[in-house]
């Protein structure tokens, strides 16, 4: 906690929200209440205001108290399929990108195994001619008057937001770029999320699926952590809040709005880590650890070894690989 410092944590489940604050001197202050999953920041606020009551005759400790947050919001809503209507708009020939994923089935030793839904269905894909060569050198100039009729006929199919994965544009995002200034010149009512920004990799399918979360859930987290801070603000607290991450550290909530899909695993990776320092409190700390965090929608299974959280580049949540 960084010495005469008080802090307060918070965490939003798909059952309960829990409230813990540390005064400078050590004192510390719970709550625990049910979550409102119909306004994920409600309960985190009413919890505060319980806490801050506690307080009232240490209000400089309060209003000083650095304040990290995780929650498992995003990750529900994406095993719930709870997020935005995402259209996509891909390079010609790439449209099955979705319906092919990786061609591996769950469980291949069943017959009755089927890979799961796309979170983008075919009718939501659009294709555009125009190619990027995998050394980021333009084999085919973007084809601009076919693009701004793919987002046309995207926001009449009713898409929300809109995802641009074109083919090696972590290599050369140009023709990503030019796809969302078509969309402003010609006026277009979309939201573009480009995969050359949300993660600029090689392996398109993950690419664009990536960027595809990220859009599914931006609207569920953005307006959660908007409300999350202006609640935080009015109620006096100074410090910015920070948002734990899928890999363990925290961020400015103000920056992480940007990107939701950093904050897919913020409530599980926030509870091994919690727990590797917990181990070290309790002299475990060259111990070899598994942690399992039980909520009311998912499970979530850690291991810890010699003290540290492991960590993966791959994950499953719900259906999908991240």
């Amino acid at each position: 906690m960084g010495g005469a410092r008080s802090f307060v944590g918070t965490d939003v489940g798909g059952t309960f929200t829990d409230i813990v604050f540390c005064t400078e001197t050590g004192e510390v202050h719970c709550c625990k209440l049910p979550s409102t999953p119909a306004r994920p920041g409600e309960s985190i606020l009413t919890g505060m205001d319980e806490v801050r009551a506690a307080l009232a005759p240490d209000a400089a400790s309060w209003r000083a108290a650095e304040h990290t947050h995780s929650s498992t919001v995003a990750t529900n809503a994406l095993i719930e399929r709870r997020g935005a209507r995402v259209g996509m708009v891909t390079t010609a020939g790439f449209r099955d990108l979705f319906e092919l994923q990786r061609l591996a089935i769950p469980h291949p030793m069943r017959f009755d195994s089927r890979r799961p839904a796309p979170l983008v269905p075919r009718h939501l894909v659009r294709e555009a001619r125009g190619r990027i060569a995998a050394d980021g050198a333009e084999l085919e100039p973007l084809d601009e008057p076919g693009v701004a009729a793919a987002l046309r006929a995207l926001a009449e199919a009713g898409a929300e937001i809109v995802v641009v994965a074109f083919l090696h544009s972590y290599r050369n995002p140009a023709h990503e770029l030019r796809a969302r200034a078509v969309a402003a010149e010609q006026g277009i009512p979309l939201r573009l999320e480009l995969s050359s920004e949300v993660w600029p990799q090689a392996r398109e399918y993950e690419r664009a699926l990536l960027t595809a979360i990220n859009a599914s859930v931006r609207p569920i987290l953005d307006a959660y952590i908007g409300r999350l801070v202006e609640g935080l603000e009015a109620r006096g607290l100074a410090t910015p809040a920070r948002v734990a991450r899928s890999n363990g550290g925290a961020e400015l909530a103000a920056t992480l709005r940007e990107r939701p899909v950093a904050a897919l695993l913020s409530g599980p990776a926030a509870g091994v880590s919690g727990a590797a320092h917990a181990a070290a409190d309790a002299e475990w700390a060259a111990a070899d650890l598994m942690t399992l965090d039980v909520g009311g929608t998912s499970a979530d299974i850690g291991v810890i070894r010699a003290g540290a959280a492991v960590l993966s580049s791959e994950e499953q949540v719900g259906d999908f690989p991240v």
